[in-house]
């Protein structure tokens, strides 16, 4: 009996709560990574799309059917209006600058 009690371990119950914690400390990064996906894809099409209106020397336009909006990029890779879209659910806005064609992102303070 000795025996057994001198050979010191975890038992399984003991490992089962450490990995549980382990997993639901890894979760909070990768949810807020989630959070930023639905607004950075759209501002990856934007890109696209005034990357498409320079290379091509023509007018482009992108429907945001999610928004009902629609942003038009010109020769130059400008825009004729300025715009932003908002992510309410995620707390997040893109301003798309008139005349500079930049696209800022940034986090909606909350009230």
């Amino acid at each position: 009996m000795d025996k057994r009690m001198s050979n010191k371990g975890f038992t399984l119950i003991e490992m089962c709560v450490v990995l549980m914690f382990v997993s639901l400390l890894s979760l909070i990064p990768f949810k807020r990574l989630l959070i930023f996906t639905n607004a950075k894809e759209t501002m990856n099409d934007l890109i696209s799309t005034q990357y498409a209106a320079v290379k091509t020397h023509t007018k482009q336009s992108i429907d945001l059917q999610s928004h009902n909006q629609t942003v038009t990029f010109n020769a130059k890779g400008n825009i004729s209006q300025a715009t932003r879209i908002e992510f309410h659910q995620q707390k997040i806005q893109l301003t798309l600058m008139l005349a500079t064609g930049r696209i800022y992102i940034r986090r909606i303070e909350s009230d």
